[in-house]
């Protein structure tokens, strides 16, 4: 935050910014937060984080090549045979997760036209029958992924990860995981 008051002022000094931006978006910095909080109590499943964006990509290993010379990002874990790529964002919590063809059945032709997949929102206190539950009461379609450990690449320790999947109204894929998941195993999804 300091960092950014800073930039603020800098771009105020120096005629980047009005003296009306400067208060405007200083006063957004501190109602922000409270405002975010306000929302999110009375939500069924508050959002800590955006966990990970996950994407399926036409070349797994050009994708990663490409991520991590334009963003420095390199691969925490592969699953899935090594068709997907884990790629944590610095010490953030967040993820980028690329599905490369050969996460597509062998029946398929394996050639995939590139697109988003899925966002994954970090939920504290996650239990995901519990979740399940109170999604489904909701009029929501619910399906609740146990990933093997097998399918890390390395295999993983601690047992399969659970992965709860709805769709919005414009049929977006999404899904809630406990704030500390990984995309790795144990029930968290937090074991490497």
């Amino acid at each position: 935050m300091d960092a950014i008051v800073e930039n603020l002022l800098g771009g105020y000094e120096t005629g980047r910014i009005s003296r009306r931006d400067l208060v405007a978006t200083l006063s957004a910095l501190v109602m922000g937060p409270a405002a975010t909080a306000n929302a999110q109590s009375s939500a069924p499943f508050p959002a800590r984080s955006l966990n990970h964006v996950t994407v399926y990509v036409s070349n797994t290993e050009r994708s990663i090549e490409f991520y991590s010379k334009m963003f420095g990002l390199s691969v925490l874990t592969r699953q899935h045979g090594g068709g997907t790529a884990v790629l944590p964002l610095a010490a953030s919590g967040n993820y980028l997760i690329l599905h490369g063809p050969e996460v597509l059945p062998s029946r398929q032709n394996r050639t995939i036209t590139p697109h988003f997949n899925h966002i994954c929102f970090g939920i504290d206190s996650f239990e995901p029958a519990a979740a399940k539950e109170k999604l489904e009461a909701m009029g929501h379609r619910v399906t609740l992924n146990m990933r093997p450990a097998e399918e890390s690449v390395p295999p993983g320790k601690g047992g399969p990860a659970a992965e709860l999947l709805f769709r919005d109204p414009d049929n977006l894929l999404i899904q809630i995981s406990d704030v500390r998941y990984r995309g790795a195993t144990g029930i968290l999804g937090d074991t490497l």
